[in-house]
């Protein structure tokens, strides 16, 4: 909780507005798109959302991005890289 409200204050007070968010962090966007929810209502940042690390962020994240903000306009992309693969939601206003 200090450090979210440490993230806030400080672009607040730098009244910087952030413009492109980028998650790949293992499974855990969906806590981070609730942990960036009054940012992302305020500013409406670009959203870079990886979304294969778990099965059900297929579902869950754009349906929380677009509870976030309904304007959000989510695009899915699926790469197949060798050894891997990746699937990400680009999102933008």
């Amino acid at each position: 909780m200090f450090c979210r409200y440490l993230f806030y204050c400080y672009f607040n007070a730098l009244e910087l507005a952030p413009t492109f968010i980028k998650m790949d962090i293992e499974g855990a966007e969906l806590k981070a798109l609730c942990g960036a929810e009054k940012t992302i209502k305020k500013y409406a940042p670009k959203l870079y959302v990886c979304a294969y690390h778990r099965n059900e962020d297929l579902f869950s994240l754009p349906l929380k991005i677009w509870e976030l903000s309904p304007d959000y306009k989510i695009f899915f992309r699926h790469s197949k890289y060798i050894p891997a693969w990746e699937s990400n939601f680009y999102c933008k206003i």
